[in-house]
Parts: C-alpha cells; structure tokens; sequence
C-alpha cells in the first residue's frame, strides 16, 4: 500500500505542468531580457523565432526598451518592433 501511494504521488508530481514565465521574439534580431529573481540577475539573450522559458517563481525582467515588470511566473512575454507585450 506504501509502494502504491508513493508511485501515484510521484506520478501526480511529474505531471504537474511547471509554471514558468516565457518570451518570444517575434524580431529578426536577437533581443536581450533582463531577468532578477531574488538577488540573481541574467541577461537571456532571445534569437529570432525563439521562445525561451524563465522565471520559475516571481521575478522582474526588464524589456529590450527598458520598460521593467514584476511577473509571477505563468506569463508570456512577446517582442516585436523591439517592443514587449505581456499576454
């Protein structure tokens, strides 16, 4: 019974979608993000077409045109014309 309820648990655990903030540059040039979570602080540099997944828990990021955002991790961020949306 231990072994059961350990298993379903696990499984129930690996199939929980992760949140987690993304980007996507929609520009035919590679775009530069600024991401703080906690006291951490990286640059994502995005290439052209690329979507790229960040900010596993809140964070602030900090767009191509210097605009900042506080995001709480499910957000989808898309840049075009240099320009960030947050959908």
């Amino acid at each position: 019974m231990k072994f059961f309820l350990g298993a379903t648990i696990s499984l129930l655990a690996a199939s929980a979608p992760a949140l987690a903030a993304s980007a996507i540059n929609n520009d035919a040039e590679v775009r530069v993000i600024v991401v703080t979570e906690g006291s951490k602080q990286e640059e994502l540099a995005i290439a052209p077409g690329q979507t790229v997944q960040f900010c596993f828990s809140s964070c602030f990021v900090t767009m191509p045109d210097g605009d900042r955002f506080a995001l709480s991790g499910n957000e989808v961020i898309e840049i075009s014309g240099g320009r960030a949306r947050i959908k």
